[in-house]
């Protein structure tokens, strides 16, 4: 079990760590002295409330002051314990509890009180190429919003730019909402800019009532995330209950599935809130004149030869140069025994041993991988690492040409980042064995993408961790704005939020149930449901439908593999149009057996009928897909098939009698794609010497949501006054985030120091 290393000031009701590294984009804060958390409350949100019982606008006030006076008062008296809380921020009407930086050593005293506290998580713009430019941005005009942009500073001037563009003479209606925005991050030291999981749910808060007055009656009809947290799309997280609650407030709530690409095994790639079940999940294609990323020719002359290739510009800026070479190779401040060429993760990696800076004003030359093709540093790492170092520009070189060169964060980069890619790629990095020569970079061409419409290989995969068939739509993912190129999932997020914007202003009273159905039922098909989902949407087709069906998608519950199987779904099926309706329903599934009860549908004006749909078989273990047929209307089907995912917990290691430690789920790599797996739920425990619970480590309910990595849990005061000389022993609980047998370890017996 490959097993992420130390990073996240998370454990499972203590004190300790645990992370996911992956890509230089984690979504795990960074350990230190203090950490944001969000803390949530049992009572139901207004969304909540509302959806048991309709309020008026007073009463909605009334409920939302309520839910702030409680948080108020539980947060004087979290103080009045000693538990210093930083810049506090409150919800109610999404979700209900509220955000606060707190000391590190105070989360399990939090939790001890019985509060759901977990530390935040963090959020990138889904888009990558050129840094975005300043102009084209859709602002509110003053009429009520028919959308809301929730992204960062940077990376929402693109998003914002491609919002204006598809909206037409709407674009002046966009809310911003701005989320995040740039920061150091003290893993490396580089600036990045991200948002993180409190300020999303303010953005939601924000987009549920604009004029912030209690009464939700002003909410925006469509909400675009622009952001994305990677290999963090759990379906009960608290982005996911706001995305919920959004909904049930009238919102239909659009994101970017992420740009993780495929996946190794058995669970996809798709980040969060893309991966919340009502949340709109978009995927990216490409190919058939689309814009592509643009060219520069590359110069390089040095003692060992000369040589001139044309290569993508990934990212950053685009003015022609010619600046001295730099190749890293070498010992550095990062590295002080290194022989070979560094890879330029690190900030410490541009200087050498004696601080001198080894980049500044020059262009980098590095490998796309490590020795033996080891999976290096991810490039905006690598990318922001040089661009703090001060360098002129980086270029990656990626020998294989079957292999793609890496992706890059839109705004990851102040410079420019240039691939090389098969044997111009190993002739650059033969011709800098060493510092010295000089390199010349051109000016940018723009080009067009030839290859055939697909999924995009960057865009994230399904099925979500809890088994669920995601993204929803797909749309084109490339885009030139103000003579920039942008790509990935936030382009065809945006483009698809603004189809659905204009759909809910031709159909105001339309519910975001009928929207989306409107929508994936009339979406013209783009490759695997997996990647692209029901496929493209089109605002004609969607606004004509005669009939829809809710839910949506259907997806049936997970059968078991090997053994027969048979296992049923419902679905409402409405007449939406002005003259009455006679279907024939068709369901097919390859290698299912499909029925489908009542066989004709014979639907009035406005009349809606219930459907039931039946599959029976015996398959393999895999993900399968079909099609419920309505007439025109094409409703997505999936079923999983197999045993879901196992939660895998490492055996627990006593550490001095002071506390346990352990990893918790996996990642594994194979070739480019990697394997996560993470933990759905997790229960610590303390066992006296006849195996009865004496002690629940973790807060009701036990820790959510865990990411692969390391995790511990160091007994506080209060726990050990409770315990007397002993033995005890821990014991953790751990399931899968798509259900199952639970995973069970118990440590060697200690006693409490």
């Amino acid at each position: 079990m490959a097993v992420a290393g130390c990073g996240e000031p998370s454990s499972p009701g203590g004190t300790g760590a645990g992370s996911l590294p992956l890509d230089g984009r984690s979504p795990v804060q960074q350990p230190g002295p203090t950490m944001r958390v969000l803390v949530q409350f049992h009572r139901p949100s207004l969304a909540q409330a509302m959806t048991a019982a309709p309020l008026s606008p007073h009463r909605q006030q009334l409920y939302v002051s309520n839910l702030h006076n409680e948080a108020a008062a539980t947060q004087s008296s979290l103080r009045a314990k000693g538990i210093s809380l930083g810049h506090p921020v409150q919800y109610a009407r999404v979700w209900n509890g509220f955000s606060a930086t707190i000391r590190t050593r105070d989360l399990p005293r939090l939790q001890a009180l019985g509060l759901r506290a977990e530390p935040v998580r963090r959020f990138f713009g889904a888009a990558a190429g050129a840094s975005a430019p300043t102009e084209g941005t859709a602002r509110n005009g003053g009429r009520n919003p028919v959308i809301a942009l929730l992204d960062t500073a940077r990376h929402g001037k693109a998003t914002g730019a491609i919002l204006a563009q598809s909206l037409g003479p709407d674009h002046a209606r966009v809310l911003r909402v701005r989320i995040g925005g740039p920061r150091r991050d003290p893993a490396t030291g580089a600036t990045v800019d991200y948002a993180t999981s409190d300020e999303l749910l303010a953005g939601l808060e924000r987009a549920s009532d604009p004029n912030d007055n209690g009464d939700v009656g002003d909410h925006v009809p469509v909400a675009l995330v622009g952001v994305n947290s990677p290999y963090a799309g759990f379906d009960d997280s608290p982005e996911a209950e706001a995305v919920d609650g959004a909904t049930d407030l009238g919102m239909l709530v659009v994101a970017p599935a992420g740009n993780e690409g495929s996946s190794a095994g058995r669970l996809g790639t798709v980040g969060s809130p893309a991966a919340a079940p009502r949340a709109v999940a978009v995927g990216a294609l490409e190919g058939v004149g689309m814009p592509a990323l643009p060219s520069v020719e590359v110069g390089l002359a040095t003692s060992e030869g000369r040589l001139k290739v044309s290569g993508p510009l990934l990212g950053g800026g685009g003015k022609p140069l010619r600046a001295p070479i730099s190749a890293l190779s070498g010992a550095s401040q990062a590295h002080p025994r290194q022989t070979g060429r560094e890879l330029g993760g690190e900030p410490l990696e541009y200087f050498s041993v004696d601080a001198a800076p080894r980049a500044r004003g020059r262009v980098v030359v590095v490998p796309a991988r490590g020795p033996g093709g080891a999976r290096a540093p991810a490039l905006a790492s690598r990318a922001a690492a040089a661009s703090e170092a001060h360098a002129a520009a980086l270029v990656v070189c990626e020998p294989d040409p079957e292999r793609p060169l890496p992706a890059l964060p839109d705004g990851a980069t102040r410079i420019p980042v240039i691939g090389l890619r098969g044997d111009a790629a190993q002739r650059a990095l033969d011709l800098t064995p060493h510092d010295g020569g000089l390199a010349f970079i051109s000016a940018p061409r723009a080009a067009t993408d030839s290859s055939t419409r697909a999924p995009a290989p960057t865009s994230s995969r399904g099925p979500t961790y809890a088994l669920a068939a995601k993204p929803d739509l797909a749309a084109p993912g490339t885009a030139t704005v103000g003579g920039r190129f942008v790509a990935g999932t936030s382009v065809a997020a945006a483009r698809v939020a603004a189809i659905a914007a204009r759909l809910r202003a031709i159909r105001p009273k339309a519910t975001p149930g009928e929207t989306l159905a409107r929508l994936v039922q009339t979406a013209t098909p783009k490759g695997p449901v997996l990647a692209a989902g029901a496929g493209v949407p089109s605002l004609g087709r969607a606004d004509s439908a005669p009939v829809i069906a809710t839910p949506a998608a259907v997806g049936f519950d997970r059968q078991d593999a090997g053994s027969s199987f048979s296992t049923r779904a419902t679905v409402t099926v409405r007449n939406i149009a002005r003259n009455e309706a006679t279907l024939k329903p068709a369901a097919e599934m390859r290698g299912v057996r499909m029925t489908v009860s009542p066989s004709t549908l014979t639907l009035k004006p406005g009349a809606s009928e219930q459907l039931t749909i039946k599959a029976a078989g015996s398959r393999p273990e895999g993900f399968l897909s079909g099609t419920l047929t309505l007439g025109a209307a094409r409703v997505p089907l999936s079923l999983p098939v197999g045993p879901p995912p196992p939660a895998l917990l490492s055996p627990l290691t006593v550490e001095g009698g002071r506390g346990v430690r352990f990893t918790a789920g996996s990642v594994t790599a194979h070739g480019d794609a990697l394997a996560v797996v993470p933990v759905g739920q997790l229960t610590l425990a303390i066992l006296d010497a006849k195996g009865s619970v004496v002690r629940e480590l973790t807060p009701q309910g036990g820790a959510r949501d865990l990411l692969p990595g390391e995790y511990a849990y160091t007994l506080t005061k209060d726990v050990k006054d409770t315990l007397s000389g002993g033995p005890y022993r821990f014991r953790a609980t751990a399931h899968g985030t798509a259900g199952g047998a639970p995973t069970v370890r118990t440590s060697p017996s200690f006693t409490p120091r």
